[in-house]
């Protein structure tokens, strides 16, 4: 009911659990998160009707591991969707390849995907959402 007849967002809603060592989460409409664990870099899922279409869409809670060391990355689409003239926009596989980099050179994820994905022939052209959340490892 907040937004104006035909407005409608994306939405990523998580709880950590550090006990269990989990990150359960709901989602929809949004780029898929990606999970760094073990140098490896997973794709999480974030379908889901956009919140706008229809008040009573229920929303699945989705469960995932999120152990010491683990981080997760959360972007809005202007990472995945900006491009220039010269340099094509990064698609979630772009984006992937540069989290999985990132992961196996052990650099600061936000620093590190910002230096590599905004440049002079490829501003952004919308505004960009980007957080990391890391576990420190025991």
């Amino acid at each position: 009911d907040i937004l104006p007849l035909g407005q409608f967002a994306a939405m990523f809603f998580g709880v950590f659990d550090a006990r269990r060592d989990q990150l359960s989460y709901a989602a929809c409409g949004g780029p898929n998160p990606m999970i760094t664990r073990d140098g490896r870099v997973t794709v999480l899922d974030a379908s889901g009707v956009f919140l706008g279409i229809d008040a009573d869409v229920p929303y699945e809670t989705r469960v995932e591991s999120f152990r010491p060391g683990d981080g997760v990355l959360l972007f809005s689409d202007a990472l995945i969707e900006s491009a220039a003239p010269n340099a094509p926009a990064l698609a979630q596989e772009g984006v992937l390849a540069l989290c999985g980099a990132v992961t196996a050179e052990g650099l600061d994820p936000i620093g590190a995907v910002l230096d590599r994905a905004i440049t002079p022939r490829r501003p952004m052209k919308d505004d960009l959402t980007l957080i990391w959340i890391g576990r420190p490892k025991a």
